[in-house]
């Protein structure tokens, strides 16, 4: 199974924009839970470090989201989401591994995962997007109407140690033992290999040009 991804900036955009949420959000939630986790020390029991970020991660997601007006929170299998109804998905936030935004890698859960997960996670096979794509740009077509009652489940995939915060969106569709093992989808927000915008500014003159300039001797 071919898996799309997004990693260039206006793209990432783009697509999110259709998905009902923004870059701009999402980094947001995922500096909270780096900055949740860095609170931790030695002190802290094992497994703090973690489940702060997911913590803080999943009450700064609600936040950012529910604030739009256009998704809600739900508790869906005991796992804490949020939903757009509109658009049939969801959202949870996730501890990932150093496969986090590399391409020719899929991120892993820290944590392994319960039954709640493989059934988000199988659900996803049959209720995907499917893609084509126009010069190297994935673009939707249409979405396969398998069961109207079920709904997509996108993980927001944060990977933190030391410097390193790194960041995306993914549409998992298979799981090994508990862990996440293949994505349809992945949109890349922050770190790694993802591809930020231009800035815009102006490229400085090149001071060791052969270009002479004139000089004249004042009257």
């Amino acid at each position: 199974m071919h898996t799309a991804i997004v990693k260039k900036g206006i793209e990432v955009s783009n697509r999110l924009k259709g998905l009902a949420t923004s870059r701009d959000w999402l980094v947001e939630v995922v500096e909270a839970m780096a900055a949740a986790g860095s609170e931790c020390t030695e002190n802290d029991p094992s497994g703090a470090r973690g489940w702060r970020r997911w913590q803080m991660g999943t009450r700064r997601n609600r936040e950012v989201h529910l604030a739009t007006g256009l998704w809600r929170r739900e508790e869906v299998d005991q796992v804490p989401v949020i939903v757009n109804d509109d658009l049939r998905i969801r959202m949870v936030v996730c501890n990932t591994d150093d496969g986090t935004c590399i391409g020719d890698r899929e991120p892993k859960n820290r944590s392994k995962r319960g039954p709640a997960t493989d059934r988000a996670v199988n659900n996803n096979q049959t209720t995907f997007w499917e893609y084509g794509t126009l010069e190297d740009k994935v673009v939707p077509f249409r979405k396969t109407e398998v069961d109207a009652a079920d709904y997509q489940t996108w993980y927001l995939c944060c990977y933190h140690e030391g410097d390193d915060l790194r960041a995306e969106l993914a549409l998992f569709v298979q799981t090994a033992a508990g862990y996440f093992e293949k994505a349809r989808e992945r949109i890349f927000l922050l770190g790694g290999e993802f591809e930020p915008p231009e800035t815009g500014k102006k490229k400085k003159p090149d001071l060791d040009s052969d270009f002479e300039i004139p000089v004249s001797r004042k009257k």
